[in-house]
């Protein structure tokens, strides 16, 4: 993949700092990915979204989702 540019990065970067997640969010090392570690609910709060886990009925394997 092709990183972004660094404008787009910057952007990102400070949307997230205003959403105090920046010290969470780190680019991947091709720098075309960048990468939030915090909880489900910050992340639902932040996207405006709430996710589920919901198994298949066979294996009950876990499969999230969002809406």
């Amino acid at each position: 993949m092709i990183a972004p540019k660094q404008e787009s990065q910057d952007l990102v970067m400070n949307w997230l700092a205003e959403q105090g997640l920046r010290k969470y969010a780190k680019l991947s090392p091709r720098a075309d990915t960048i990468v939030v570690e915090s909880t489900v609910s910050k992340i639902e709060s932040l996207l405006r979204t709430e996710y589920s886990v919901f198994g298949e009925m066979k294996s009950m394997k876990p499969a999230h989702s969002s809406h």
